[in-house]
C-alpha cells in the first residue's frame, strides 16, 4: 500500500500527471550549509542505477532480499489481476498506472480455463 500512497501523493499534492515520473529526480537549491533538497522535479533520472541502488538499500535496511528491477512492475499487474476480476476495472487501474498496461500481457497471463 505504500507505493499506491506514494503515487497518490504524487498526483494528488505535486499534481503530477500520468506522464511525470513515479520516481522523480530531486530538485536541489543552495542553502546556508551548501546544496539541500528543495523538493521534486519533473525531471526522469537518465537511467536507473541511482534509483535501484535506493530501493536494493531500502529492501536490505527493512530485512528483505533485494528484488530485480521488474519486480515492483511484475507484483503491481499481478495484485491488480486478483483484485480486478473484470478487464474493464483493470484498465482503469491501469490507467493510473502506465506501466502495467505496458507490461499486463507479460505478467497477467489468462489460463486456458478462463479463455
Amino acid at each position: 500500500m505504500c507505493f499506491v500512497e506514494w503515487v497518490n501523493y504524487l498526483q494528488n499534492e505535486l499534481l503530477f500527471g500520468h506522464d511525470d515520473p513515479v520516481f522523480p529526480k530531486p530538485e536541489s537549491a543552495v542553502g546556508d550549509n551548501g546544496f539541500r533538497v528543495a523538493g521534486l522535479s519533473r525531471d526522469f533520472y537518465s537511467n536507473a542505477s541511482k534509483l535501484r541502488d535506493v530501493i536494493k538499500g531500502a529492501f536490505f535496511f527493512a530485512g528483505f532480499t533485494p528484488f530485480g528491477p521488474h519486480s515492483l512492475r511484475s507484483t503491481l499487474t499481478r495484485w491488480a489481476d486478483k483484485h480486478y476480476t473484470s478487464r474493464e476495472a483493470f484498465k482503469v487501474f491501469s490507467d493510473k498506472f502506465k506501466v502495467i498496461a505496458r507490461c499486463g500481457e507479460r505478467y497477467a497471463l489468462v489460463r486456458d480455463s478462463k479463455i
